[in-house]
């Protein structure tokens, strides 16, 4: 079996203390209980003092943030943590339920999730403190949908659909609402709820090496428990679109404990990451499940996501369902100061709903480049300029490889892919016989395409590079604007990515070129255009051996050890190929 990570502990015994401990050191408004192994908000004498119920709660530690992170104003008074998925003694929740029992005239009511460890300490503590004269009530929370078949004796798990019902419990007593009227609405609601999970990995507990057990990774535990405990059924493994259907089908079938979900029904959904779901699958699966309950007539008015009840770090989401009316919803939207509550953001006094696409503004139809002084290319002219386009792309398309090679010794291996979707798409563009009469608006066009096909770094470099090519044609002409073009190309580069000629980029092999370039005296003769570029080629070859040695500051490659790069600057390389054509283009069109 596989051995899992290394964890952040000091001892698999010190570490349920030590994370109440913490969770009390970043929440000065919680207190830890001596040697009770609970957590309790500050103000505990003012609340009851001032004539509300106290909430209590708890179970086995592995839950995090369940159930601690919960106290607050409107929701949690205090909870007791026992080890590592055992509940927690009689004798500490009993230490809790006097605590906050001492001139309690309100009283409290004790949520208690339905597993048998937890109904019998629980049950004992309450049964011994009302026989101290202490008010209390004890609610048993059953919201598992996952097993078919449960023994009467032990009935449904508790799940955290439980959060639920103790968010409109807080609430209800912030406002004031008695004890004996928050018991019954719970009772009364709590049967419209069902929690569904599934899980791709199970957990591993402080101190062991192993997981408890191993899902292989074609299949999935549909129903796992909060324990780490084997679900209802082990199926294979399914896409984020199909797991949803899945959980939401078996949810929504209408043999025990199963329970329907009609048309046109509101609902509040909250999804659960049980430990070691990234948010990006989080929020996936919230729009899978969002998506197919609309599909299905069922009205989302209220969705949340995050970590409430965990199973330390098993990879797995659950799903909570609960019908609500307008009173449910209103004690669900009671503000609250637990830190573990996340509310999302809507606008003010609406109800949670899918909102439709936004269109991004898109340029201007007025054509304002074309009020700008243009340097404008002739019949020939713009013949030159697309054929040079042209085999720069082609050339591009036949080194990719080359380029995703060179690329692999300090990046991703990309370079010459990403290049070969810029060229494609620049071909693309010139295919559409797009005019090429004025360069300072091809080039602002070609940033737009680099920009828009190509992705990554590589994509805004480029786009940089064009629109920078673009500026000097608005003011500049002839082989003067040409040189500019390259030079404020350069330099926008350079202003955005920080790098620097000597930094081991394509800036090497431009610079050289920009070089030659302004040392030269322009001629259209074929003999000067040959020279020209000879003295290009050697100077670009030269910059592109020279990048073989030189320690990268800029990009993915400074992060490379220098012993690591053995081989030219793959950027810097690109551009030897494609500028090289460029120039033959000029030596081929010569008068």
């Amino acid at each position: 079996m596989e051995k899992s990570r290394a964890k952040f502990i000091n001892s698999p015994l010190s570490c349920v203390d030590d994370s109440l401990h913490g969770f009390a050191a970043l929440n000065p408004a919680v207190r830890v209980l001596k040697n009770c192994g609970a957590l309790i908000r500050f103000d505990y004498d003012s609340l009851r003092a001032s004539g509300k119920v106290c909430i209590v709660t708890g179970g086995g530690a592995g839950h995090e943030p369940g159930f601690g992170g919960f106290i607050g104003t409107a929701f949690v008074t205090a909870a007791i943590s026992g080890p590592i998925y055992t509940s927690p003694s009689s004798e500490n929740i009993l230490s809790t339920l006097r605590t906050l029992g001492q001139k309690n005239e309100a009283g409290i009511l004790v949520f208690v999730c339905n597993y048998t460890g937890d109904r019998l300490t629980f049950g004992i503590a309450v049964e011994r403190a009302q026989a101290e004269g202490i008010t209390c009530a004890m609610v048993l929370i059953d919201d598992d949908t996952a097993l078919l078949h449960s023994p009467q004796a032990i009935g449904k798990r508790g799940l955290c659909g439980s959060l639920f019902m103790m968010k409109i419990a807080g609430a209800m007593s912030e406002e004031g609402e008695r004890l004996e009227e928050i018991r019954k609405y719970i009772e009364s609601i709590k049967v419209h709820m069902g929690t569904i999970s599934v899980g791709l990995t199970t957990c591993t507990l402080p101190g062991k090496e192993s997981p408890l057990f191993v899902i292989p990774r074609d299949k999935m535990e549909l129903g796992m428990g909060v324990h780490g405990e084997a679900g209802a059924n082990r199926v294979p493994y399914l896409d984020a679109s199909k797991t949803a259907q899945l959980m939401l089908d078996h949810l929504r079938n209408s043999v025990k404990p199963h329970w329907p979900i009609k048309k046109g029904e509101r609902v509040a959904l909250m999804l659960n990451n049980m430990g070691g779901l990234t948010s990006l699958e989080m929020n996936i699966m919230a729009n899978e499940v969002i998506e197919y309950l609309e599909k299905s007539e069922v009205h989302v008015v209220r969705a949340y996501t995050g970590y409430y009840m965990t199973s330390l770090d098993s990879a797995g989401i659950s799903v909570s369902i609960l019908r609500v009316d307008e009173k449910a919803l209103y004690y669900l939207d009671y503000p609250t100061s637990a830190p573990a509550w996340t509310r999302p953001y809507c606008p003010e006094g609406y109800s949670r709903f899918t909102p439709t696409e936004l269109e991004p503004v898109a340029r201007s139809k007025t054509d304002d480049e074309e009020k700008r002084p243009h340097y404008e290319l002739g019949h020939d002219g713009q013949r030159v300029f697309r054929d040079a386009i042209v085999r720069a792309c082609d050339a591009v398309l036949t080194h990719e490889k080359e380029f995703n090679k060179l690329d692999s010794e300090s990046g991703d291996g990309d370079c010459g892919t990403t290049l070969a979707a810029g060229a494609k798409a620049i071909l693309a563009h010139l295919s559409d016989r797009h005019p090429l009469k004025y360069p300072g608006q091809v080039f602002r066009q070609l940033s737009h395409v680099a920009g828009t096909s190509m992705g990554g770094t590589s994509g805004a470099i480029y786009t940089l590079l064009f629109l920078g090519a673009s500026r000097p044609f608005e003011v500049l002409t002839g082989f003067n604007a040409w040189v500019s073009a390259l030079d404020m190309g350069m330099k926008l580069v350079s202003k955005y990515s920080m790098a620097k000629v000597g930094d081991r980029t394509m800036l090497d092999t431009l610079n050289a070129v920009l070089t030659v370039l302004q040392n030269h005296s322009w001629s259209s003769e074929p003999e000067a255009l040959a020279t020209l570029e000879r003295q290009v080629s050697a100077a670009m070859a030269d910059a592109v051996a020279t990048t073989v040695h030189m320690r990268a500051q800029a990009g993915r490659a400074a992060y490379v050890h220098p012993s690591v790069l053995k081989h030219p600057d793959a950027g810097s390389r690109a551009v030897e190929v494609w500028m090289s054509w460029v120039f033959k283009t000029l030596v081929a069109n010569a008068p």
